[in-house]
C-alpha cells in the first residue's frame, strides 16, 4: 500500500517530464519481467480498422496521434447515444463536484461544463467489446506502445456543453499525469467542427526528446522560460504557439476517433455553438487512481489470449 502511494503521489508532483519518461520506462521494463506469461504478439501481420498496426505504431510514435475514420457505423453511433436516454448521468462543475441530472437546479447547470453518462450499458454491448475492448490487434498494439501489457485504466462517456466559462480545466492546454505512460482512444459520437469542441494536439510534445532537441535552437533565455514552462501541468497556448506553431484541430464525423498519447500537449476546446458527446478508453501501464469503478461484469472469455484478459480485468471477468 505504501509503494501504491507514493507511485500515485509522483505522478501528480511536480516531477520534470524528462524525469516522468524515464519513470515510465522503469516501470514498463518491471512489469515486463514480472509478468513473462503476458507475451506480447507482433503487430507486423496485425490491422486495426483496416489499417496496418505496424504503421499506426509508427506514427503514433512519431508524433504522438494517429487518426482514423469510420471507426463505429452510424448505427453503432446511434444505439451508444439511445443508452442515454435510461443512463444515470451527471454534471460536473470546474471544482468537481457532481451534480444528477434530474436534481440539479439552472445555476448548477449553468456552472458546468460538462455531463457524464453511465458508461456500464456500453460495456455490455457486444459491437464494442470486439472492435475495442477483446479486440487482439488493438491492444497488442497499444501494450506495444506502452512497452508492457497494457489494462483499461478508464472508460468515459460524456458531452462537452456549449458555454461561456473561459478556458479552465481540461480546455486548457496541458498534459495528463495518471500514469508515466498512456494511451488514449477517443471516438466522436457527434459530429464536430470548429464551433462544437474540437479536439487539439501539439504534435511531437508526447517526446522529451524533441523538445531537447528544439531548446538547442533557442538563446539560454528563451530554453529556460520554455523548460520551465513544459514542466508545468497546464499551459499558455499563446507561448507554445510561439514556439510549436499552431496544434493540430480534430475536425471529423460522428464515428470518427484517433489514438493519443496523452503525454503530449493537448485539449479539448470550449464549445460555442453545439455539444460535443465522446466516448473514450484510456490505457496505461498501472491502473488510474481517481478513475471511477466499475462493478466487474461477468464475461464468458472463451478462446480470447491471456493479454486481453490482463487488459480488461478491471471491467469484465
Amino acid at each position: 500500500m505504501l509503494a501504491k502511494n507514493f507511485y500515485f503521489n509522483a505522478l501528480k508532483s511536480a516531477i520534470p517530464k524528462k524525469t516522468r519518461e524515464e519513470i515510465g520506462e522503469i516501470v514498463a521494463e518491471v512489469l515486463r519481467v514480472q509478468m513473462p506469461q503476458l507475451e506480447i504478439p507482433s503487430v507486423m501481420r496485425l490491422d486495426f480498422n483496416a489499417i496496418a498496426c505496424s504503421s499506426i505504431l509508427r506514427e503514433l510514435s512519431h508524433c504522438g496521434l494517429f487518426t482514423f475514420k469510420s471507426l463505429l457505423t452510424d448505427s453503432e453511433v446511434k444505439a451508444m447515444l439511445n443508452s442515454i436516454l435510461d443512463s444515470d448521468a451527471y454534471f460536473q462543475d470546474d471544482f468537481g463536484n457532481r451534480f444528477k441530472k434530474l436534481e440539479a437546479t439552472k445555476e448548477q447547470k449553468n456552472s458546468s461544463r460538462y455531463q457524464f453518462f453511465d458508461v456500464r450499458p456500453l460495456l455490455e454491448m457486444d459491437f464494442l467489446k470486439d472492435k475495442f475492448f477483446f479486440n487482439q490487434p488493438l491492444i497488442a498494439m497499444v501494450s506495444s506502445y506502452l512497452g508492457a501489457p497494457a489494462v483499461v485504466s478508464s472508460v468515459t462517456f460524456w458531452k462537452s456543453i456549449p458555454n461561456n466559462l473561459g478556458s479552465k480545466g481540461a480546455h486548457l492546454f496541458h498534459q495528463d499525469r495518471g500514469d508515466f505512460r498512456s494511451v488514449n482512444l477517443f471516438v466522436y459520437l457527434t459530429d464536430v467542427n470548429d464551433l462544437s469542441g474540437p479536439h487539439e494536439y501539439f504534435k511531437y510534445t508526447h517526446r522529451y526528446a524533441y523538445i531537447e532537441s528544439y531548446l538547442e535552437r533557442l538563446t539560454a533565455l528563451e530554453a529556460n522560460l520554455l523548460k520551465q514552462h513544459i514542466d508545468q501541468h497546464r499551459y499558455d497556448s499563446d507561448l507554445l504557439s510561439q514556439y510549436f506553431g499552431d496544434p493540430i484541430r480534430i475536425l471529423g464525423n460522428s464515428g470518427d476517433g484517433f489514438l493519443e498519447d496523452t503525454n503530449g500537449i493537448h485539449r479539448g476546446v470550449t464549445p460555442i455553438e453545439r455539444s460535443r458527446i465522446c466516448f473514450e478508453i484510456i490505457f496505461t501501464l498501472v491502473k488510474q487512481a481517481n478513475t471511477d469503478s466499475y462493478d466487474v461484469i461477468s464475461q464468458n472469455f472463451g478462446e480470447l489470449s491471456p493479454l486481453i484478459r490482463y487488459a480488461n480485468q478491471y471491467i469484465y471477468r
